[in-house]
């Protein structure tokens, strides 16, 4: 009986260290999921930050350059075909009547609103400043 107890014993010490083991294990992956979160949103909130300046600066550069671009005393078609690269008379239509409405926001035939994307913008920006 006595061997009995003592095997009893046993294994409620090793069921006990096991249990011990366990809730550790369960302390450290909630400090370390805890840590990865807040890094996670740490890093989310600083790219919305930069997204936030990104968007802040290009919305300077588009007024800048929109206000540039409504000067009439600017020639449109040499801008257009800086961006767009045309390769016979009709592309070169076809990007100086993009340009314009693009300028002055004109609806094409489908009733579309065009603007320019980030990218037209950015190379406008720079093609004004060496102007």
């Amino acid at each position: 009986m006595e061997g009995k107890v003592i095997i009893e014993n046993y294994i409620r010490s090793v069921v006990n260290d096991f249990i011990q083991d366990v809730k550790k294990e369960s302390a450290i992956r909630k400090v370390i999921r805890k840590t990865v979160n807040e890094m996670l949103d740490k890093m989310n909130e600083d790219k919305a930050d930069n997204k936030e300046g990104d968007s802040e600066s290009m919305r300077i550069k588009r007024n800048t350059v929109m206000k540039l671009l409504r000067n009439d005393r600017l020639k449109d078609s040499k801008f257009a075909y800086d961006i767009w690269h045309p390769k016979d008379q009709s592309d070169k239509d076809t990007a100086r009547s993009l340009f314009s409405k693009k300028v002055n926001g004109t609806p094409d035939a489908d009733g579309n609103v065009r603007k320019f994307t980030d990218e037209e913008i950015s190379k406008l920006y720079e093609l004004l400043r060496g102007t």
